[in-house]
């Protein structure tokens, strides 16, 4: 079975580019509370080791979904 691999980095990118909109712009308040943070503590993090892993573990997430749900 052959995997795009241009695809599945495409959907790493906007997978990435999605969920930064919507955990900073649109629900960055109600997520903090949820998860019991403060702004302190969200701004205190290591943003190469949150970044980097959350793009990762994406580009796991697609290369899976290519891998399973892939058509030939």
């Amino acid at each position: 079975m052959a995997v795009n691999w241009l695809a599945v980095i495409a959907a790493a990118l906007s997978s990435f580019v999605l969920g930064g909109i919507w955990y900073s712009a649109l629900f960055a308040k109600p997520w903090m509370k949820a998860a019991g943070l403060t702004e302190e503590q969200v701004r205190s993090g290591n943003p190469v080791t949150i970044f980097g892993g959350s793009f990762v573990l994406a580009f796991i997430a697609c290369a899976t979904f290519a891998l399973f749900l892939g058509s030939e």
